[in-house]
């Protein structure tokens, strides 16, 4: 699974990931809009679920997700969404995947692995 900050690409490319004979599973930040956190709000409060991320040092080790699916523009297919709140950010978190057999606290826990490494090269400039 490739793991990677949503800079790094646009979403047709994306979608020649998910088409590749290889079945290259990705995962990424999803760009937040105004209007994607408008429909945030709207997710009834009975769809989240609160879980544990077993992280050393990690200050919001209970996050609530949303485990959903959505459509990005130049892209052929469904994308798994997690959204994610309570985790120390001001606004939700969008995770985007073509991988929907893994569990979704799994997802949360690659993509925090990527956020570590990320406060590590941060600390070292």
């Amino acid at each position: 699974m490739l793991v990677f900050d949503s800079k790094f690409t646009i979403y047709a490319n994306l979608n020649k990931l998910n088409q590749s004979k290889e079945n290259i599973k990705f995962l990424t930040i999803r760009r937040r809009s105004k209007s994607l956190i408008k429909k945030t709000l709207d997710i009834p409060t009975k769809e989240w679920q609160k879980v544990s991320i077993e992280r050393a040092r990690r200050k919001y080790r209970k996050v609530t997700l949303h485990d959903g699916r959505c459509n990005l523009r130049h892209y052929n297919a469904e994308v798994r969404q997690i959204i994610l709140t309570d985790h120390g950010r001001s606004k939700p978190t969008f995770l985007i995947t073509n991988d929907f057999d893994i569990d979704a606290k799994e997802i949360v826990k690659k993509y925090a692995g990527r956020w570590m490494v990320e406060q590590v090269i941060y600390r070292c400039a």
